[in-house]
């Protein structure tokens, strides 16, 4: 499983080049574009990731202004918004990640993909309620 993941991450952060970011980078961005100003910590647990692996993973983001910490009256919270500059980087990967979505499907067929999909949604469920 661990190297189909890395071979599916390769993938995504190869189409994405492009653009300028990388598979993990993209749903940071695509979540905080939907989510608006949200603290590091729902952040990471949207995105399923750790706190740690998501304070690394927004730096290169910081540093190129795609995204900032939003004013806060709590200190602790430190919500992390995306930029203007971030929304323009969102909308131009945008249709290279549905390109790299089209290729999965169009690789394992659309039945398939679904019924993937589907199987790895449970797989997650059970795993997270397994911890």
């Amino acid at each position: 499983m661990r190297r189909t993941t890395r071979a599916i991450s390769q993938t995504y952060d190869r189409i994405l080049a492009p653009a300028g970011l990388t598979g993990t980078q993209f749903s940071i961005l695509a979540t905080l574009s939907l989510s608006g100003p949200i603290p590091i910590n729902p952040l990471a647990r949207r995105l399923g990731m750790d706190r740690t692996s998501l304070s690394r993973t927004l730096r290169p983001l910081v540093h190129e202004e795609l995204i900032q910490e939003a004013g806060s009256r709590d200190r602790r919270e430190r919500p992390i918004v995306l930029t203007d500059k971030g929304r323009k980087s969102l909308q131009t990967a945008w249709p290279l990640w549905e390109a790299a979505q089209q290729t999965a499907v169009s690789v394992l067929g659309s039945e398939e993909a679904r019924a993937l999909l589907a199987r790895l949604n449970a797989l997650e469920e059970a795993l997270r309620a397994a911890r």
